[in-house]
């Protein structure tokens, strides 16, 4: 199977974010599809300019691809997937993707993904894409999260090798995004696990283009475009898109 990702891999110990250092490798195509793996970041970064904490022993890596801009809104929602994919086999556990970037196990968030891109005058973008997966880690034990979180060890009180499961992920993700770029119906396998799928849900900053304001609406979410868009009812029975947002926790 050709390689997406996992060419190259580095490792290092502490970081201000593997997406910093990523960063800085983007242009040259000789680092795409390379992965870069730290033990510790000083200034991890999650979505909506939120601080990603980690109290040790998580799968905290970045890396870069170039990708058809026609996959723009689908590149997260691969990664959670394959993400999932990984974690359900080791935990047993019922897996929820919230749109766009987070993996849920029964409303807690066991995984984040963010991606950065980096547009130019062609079809083709480069993006660098973060990943924090909750492995070893305790994050009930962090103080002022957001939303509540749980971590792989948590769910089987056993610890689990993060290298071993970087590369599952890589192995894993070439295959999904093999399938994403010649089949228009994969987003349909991502849709079949959406967290809060048919419900009324509150969804929040989303992006108006022609005030260049956001807002947050209650939306009833229908599923998902073959672009990786959100589609959603509102209030008045009318479908719309949505291409940026976040979807608030049911009961939260």
């Amino acid at each position: 199977m050709k390689k997406i990702i996992g060419k190259k891999i580095l490792f290092f110990d502490t970081v201000t974010s593997t997406m910093d250092l990523a960063k800085k490798l983007v242009g040259d195509v000789n680092d795409i599809g390379t992965i870069i793996v730290a033990k510790n970041q000083t200034n991890g970064r999650g979505s909506n300019n939120r601080k990603w904490i980690s109290n040790g022993g998580d799968a905290l890596f970045s890396f870069i691809l170039k990708f058809s801009i026609k996959h723009i809104h689908l590149l997260a929602l691969t990664t959670s997937y394959s993400i999932m994919q990984i974690i359900r086999p080791e935990t047993k556990s019922p897996l929820q993707i919230k749109w766009p970037n987070d993996v849920l196990v029964d409303e807690k968030k066991i995984s984040g993904v963010l991606v950065n891109n980096f547009f130019n005058n062609s079809d083709e973008i480069w993006a660098v894409v973060g990943v924090g997966i909750n492995v070893n880690s305790n994050p009930e034990n962090i103080p002022d999260l957001i939303y509540p979180a749980t971590s792989m060890k948590n769910l089987t009180n056993r610890k689990f090798n993060v290298k071993n499961l970087i590369e599952k992920f890589s192995e894993r993700f070439n295959k999904d995004y093999l399938n994403l770029i010649s089949d228009d119906n994969f987003y349909q396998k991502i849709e079949s696990h959406l967290y809060s799928m048919g419900k009324e849900s509150i969804i929040r900053n989303i992006y108006n283009s022609s005030d260049k304001k956001t807002k947050t609406t209650k939306q009833r979410i229908l599923g998902l475009n073959k672009d990786g868009t959100l589609l959603v009812e509102n209030m008045n029975g009318i479908t719309e898109s949505i291409s940026s947002g976040e979807i608030a926790f049911i009961n939260n």
